[in-house]
């Protein structure tokens, strides 16, 4: 509800050019299915709709100079029967895509930093400690004067990952996260690792676990900076894993290239799905 008047304070009532950064955390920002007793909250409501006007245009959906980024442990995005796979938080979503809620995205901001945690409760998200980390992340950039000076994580677009003819799928995110004193790490985000059997689909869990695995390779003007491959064993329905830390050689355009498959869960290797993109460090 604090993300909703909030918002509310810089969309509409002219807030935006006294605030920095504002950061969601699983706001129910396009409403929530279960807004019993809050019909304000609830999707298609008339404060939802006022709130968002304008949101297809991603300027006049966050205007000002405020820095925007939400955090929500709703995936959405991926299939499943089960419906903790859309309810990891419990209260703030919808129900699957092809009913009128948004699912996951409902907490969504377009033209912010829109972040997907591990799956935690509504009343666990909050007291996160990976959540704290990468709100206060968000408020110490570019303010690094004001705020005490942290790392920051740039990531390319997610992306729908498919294999063993369709019966795994997850949703990847590949991204460079530094560290404040210089370093630098390749890092791969998991998001609803799930798995289909007998014509159903399943999220993954300690006896079917994701694993997931990467090779990547970082350059900085034509040069390797970092290369290698990591796997992990953990991942159940969401989770993230990393290479090793290296030192940034200074500002500028970085390029990561990554190779992901997935070993399981269930059923085995999956093919290679390979991804690229260039990002702006700034100087450490």
């Amino acid at each position: 509800m604090g993300g909703l008047s909030t918002l509310w304070y810089l969309r509409k009532t002219g807030g935006s050019p006294l605030v920095a950064h504002w950061a969601g955390i699983a706001s129910p920002v396009h409403g929530t299915a279960v807004a019993v007793y809050g019909t304000e909250m609830a999707e298609g409501s008339a404060f939802v709709r006022k709130l968002n006007e304008g949101e297809d245009d991603p300027a006049g959906s966050v205007p000002g100079p405020t820095r925007y980024a939400t955090f929500r442990s709703n995936v959405g995005e991926g299939r499943t029967n089960e419906l903790p796979g859309y309810y990891c938080d419990g209260i703030v979503g919808g129900v699957p895509s092809s009913s009128p809620v948004r699912a996951g995205t409902t907490s969504a901001v377009n033209g912010a930093t829109n972040v997907v945690t591990p799956c935690l409760g509504h009343n666990e998200i909050h007291r996160d400690a990976w959540v704290a980390d990468k709100v206060m992340d968000f408020l110490a950039s570019p303010y690094e004067g004001v705020t005490p000076r942290r790392g920051n994580t740039y990531c390319g677009d997610a992306y729908d990952y498919e294999g063993r003819d369709g019966l795994v799928e997850s949703r990847v995110q590949n991204c460079l996260e530094t560290d404040g004193k210089g370093r630098v790490r390749a890092l791969t985000r998991v998001r609803n690792c799930s798995y289909k059997w007998g014509g159903v689909w399943y999220t993954s869990k300690s006896s079917y676990t994701c694993l997931p695995e990467q090779s990547h390779t970082v350059t900085y003007q034509g040069a390797v900076v970092s290369s290698g491959s990591v796997s992990d064993t953990t991942v159940e329905r969401a989770g993230e894993f990393h290479g090793d830390w290296v030192r940034l050689p200074g500002s500028g355009t970085y390029s990561l290239s990554v190779e992901y498959r997935q070993k399981g869960p269930y059923w085995g290797a999956g093919p290679t799905r390979s991804g690229r993109f260039s990002l702006d460090i700034p100087a450490s």
